[in-house]
């Protein structure tokens, strides 16, 4: 197993009968269908080893480049990124036109899988209180529009296709 860095990943191979190292092209060689290189940012490969010579049969082992970080979130109104930390949200944008809300998720991993977002006139400070308070009220979508009456903060989440999640925050708007 490879965590993804953004470089090419070639694992070892090394064939063994009991102790005994068998040697590449003498006594196996490796089928054409075997992934033995990867730049591929996540997934799960096969190496398929042939015996020839004294030895007869075939093995097959799995390797994989795996995503732990989660996606990264930004969230703006026009130009203006309006992202903040959670347990730092004041209500201090204003506007008075229809403003729309983008969000734009990234992943170098296993890339970008899913983006929600939840409008609320409550501030929360943890991920925990924003899963609760969320519930199933999530929208897939990463674009919408606001009335410039309301009182709101955007709440976004996106997945990666390795299943990771992440959480942002605008400011109070």
């Amino acid at each position: 197993s490879y965590e993804h860095d953004g470089n090419e990943k070639t694992p070892t191979i090394t064939v063994k009968d009991g102790n005994t190292v068998l040697v590449k092209d003498t006594d196996y060689t490796i089928d054409t269908t075997s992934t033995t290189t990867s730049t591929a940012a996540y997934g799960t490969y096969t190496v398929k080893v042939n015996g020839t010579g004294n030895y007869t049969g075939s093995a097959v082992k799995g390797w994989e480049i795996t995503d732990h970080a989660a996606p990264e979130l930004d969230i703006r109104i026009t130009d203006n990124t309006i992202r903040t930390a959670l347990n730092a949200i004041t209500f201090g944008l204003f506007f008075k036109q229809t403003q729309t809300v983008t969000i734009t998720a990234a992943d170098a991993g296993s890339g970008v899988d899913k983006v929600y977002y939840f409008t609320s006139a409550t501030a929360v400070s943890t991920v925990d209180e924003l899963k609760t308070l969320a519930g199933t009220n999530w929208t897939e979508d990463d674009s919408f529009s606001k009335d410039p009456e309301a009182k709101f903060i955007v709440y976004a989440k996106a997945t990666d296709k390795a299943g990771n999640e992440a959480y942002a925050a605008s400011n109070g708007i």
